[in-house]
């Protein structure tokens, strides 16, 4: 009878050591497919920025002078409206940047103080001056509808999605 309970013993031994052997195998099955999955969502990620920007350029490419020019401010705008100071301050001019906006720090100010994480623009006038547009908007912040601003905005684009952008500053 001691033989069967020992055999028993070791059939048991041994199934519990083989399911533990497969959860092991298990969870690194999970973490190996977990990890490929975060590799690929980047690569997926970098391929929708590099397609975004291609479909921007493919857009602005079909449009006229004006509607270029409404893009380039639309996405200047955006920039600042989700807090990507960084990209907005990239887009500005060299020597605007120089003269009022010496560091990201002083246009990241200035912006947060005169526009609204959340807003709306209405075009007015554009003319242009050589190499340069000169666009007059409405900037109207959607949080609080009373408070509009007046604003122009200076363009120069160098080729399709390729553009600086300056703007009348009120200090």
């Amino acid at each position: 009878m001691k033989e069967k309970n020992n055999y028993g013993n070791k059939i048991l031994k041994i199934a519990i050591i083989i399911c533990v052997l497969l959860i092991i195998i298990l969870i690194l099955l999970l973490a190996s497919l977990k990890n490929k999955t975060s590799k690929e969502e980047n690569i997926i990620n970098v391929i929708t920025e590099e397609e975004k920007e291609e479909k921007v350029t493919d857009y602005v490419r079909a449009t006229s002078e004006r509607e270029r020019m409404q893009v380039y401010i639309a996405e200047f705008l955006k920039h600042i409206e989700v807090g990507e100071y960084d990209k907005a301050y990239q887009k500005l001019y060299p020597d605007f940047k120089k003269n009022f906006f010496a560091t990201e720090t002083m246009f990241k100010n200035y912006v947060k103080q005169h526009y609204s994480s959340l807003m709306s623009i209405e075009y007015e006038d554009i003319q242009r001056q050589g190499n340069y547009y000169i666009l007059s908007a409405k900037i109207i912040n959607l949080t609080n509808s009373q408070t509009t601003v007046e604003q122009k905005f200076i363009l120069q684009e160098n080729g399709l999605n390729d553009y600086y952008i300056s703007f009348q500053v009120q200090f």
